[in-house]
């Protein structure tokens, strides 16, 4: 007979999720208001040409780090016929992933604001509230890859929890070649990781409701 589950393991999720959400906001707004321009300024005043370049090598070519771990997966179920359990992490993790980008969409559209380019060249950095008007470029807040990478970080650090500072070492390796290049302010980056691993939280939690991935 299983014993009942005590308040805080019945609903751990709910207080990682509130614990992501209140130490993304923190970290986006002291980023916003002191750490994105000084850091911007700095690389743009600093950073040497070749590692400028190597960062924005790394910065294309880990853009495509997500989409080829998606297809190896998926590869491993389809081809090699994986586990329920691997089937419905990959079912997840291709959910929370869409999932996260359309949040990102959706802010972007509530809340623009131009991309590091623009406020180097015009210092324009502002939020405005659907004002697309001034914008020469896509609105850089939040980051569609620091979101992906928040999806695929929290999945993976699910499936092989003894590799977590490794995947982390990872991610911060990849999503600063974006703050490096130019790419993303590190607001964009600290709000995409954090709606990424949000939406891993969720659709894990929907996913154990259907059946519990954790089990074959």
């Amino acid at each position: 007979m299983r014993r009942p589950r005590s308040f805080l393991t019945q609903y751990h999720w709910t207080f990682q999720l509130l614990f992501v959400a209140v130490a993304a906001t923190s970290a986006c707004c002291l980023s916003v208001t002191a750490i994105d321009r000084p850091v911007a300024e700095f690389i743009n005043a600093n950073v040497k040409l070749e590692w400028l370049l190597t960062a924005r090598l790394l910065s294309v070519v880990s853009t495509l780090v997500p989409f080829v771990l998606l297809i190896v997966l998926i590869f491993r179920y389809v081809v090699t016929g994986e586990s329920i359990k691997m089937r419905n992490r990959i079912i997840a993790l291709v959910v929370s992933a869409s999932g996260a980008i359309l949040y990102v969409e959706i802010i972007k559209a509530m809340f623009w604001r131009t991309n590091v380019s623009e406020y180097l060249a015009a210092g324009m950095y502002s939020f405005r509230y659907l004002d697309f008007a001034n914008s020469q470029d896509l609105p850089s807040f939040p980051s569609e890859y620091g979101a992906i990478s928040g999806t695929i970080a929290a999945s993976l650090c699910k499936m092989m929890p003894s590799y977590r500072p490794t995947l982390i070492l990872l991610v911060l390796i990849l999503t600063g070649s974006q703050i490096v290049s130019g790419v993303d302010f590190v607001s964009d980056i600290f709000s995409g990781l954090a709606i990424g691993i949000a939406s891993f939280l969720v659709i894990e939690k929907i996913f154990a409701f259907i059946g519990d991935p954790r089990t074959e």
